[in-house]
C-alpha cells in the first residue's frame, strides 16, 4: 500500500489514495501563492485566492516554478509517495 505524503515543515498532511493527496496538494499550493505576481491595487487578497484555487494543478506548478526561478517564494511544497 502506497502513503502519500505532502511535507510542510514539521507537520504532514498523509493520505491513502494518490487522486486525495493530489487534490489536497493543489488547494495547499494554491493557497501559498497568493500574493505572488499581483498589485494589491488591481485585486483583493481573497479574489486572487479565489482565481487561483481555480486553476489546475499544472497551472500552479508552472506559477510556482516562474517563482522558484526568480528566488520569490521562501520554500518548495513537494508530495512524496512513501512506499
Amino acid at each position: 500500500m502506497h502513503k502519500y505524503v505532502i511535507p510542510k515543515f514539521t507537520k504532514s498532511f498523509s493520505f491513502s489514495s494518490k487522486q486525495e493527496a493530489l487534490e489536497k496538494y493543489r488547494i495547499l499550493l494554491a493557497t501559498y501563492l497568493v500574493g505572488y505576481g499581483v498589485l494589491w491595487d488591481n485585486i483583493s487578497e481573497e479574489e486572487h485566492e479565489k482565481r487561483l484555487l481555480a486553476k489546475n494543478l499544472e497551472e500552479l506548478k508552472d506559477i510556482e516554478s516562474k517563482a522558484l526561478f526568480n528566488k520569490e517564494l521562501d520554500y518548495k511544497i513537494s508530495l512524496v509517495e512513501r512506499v
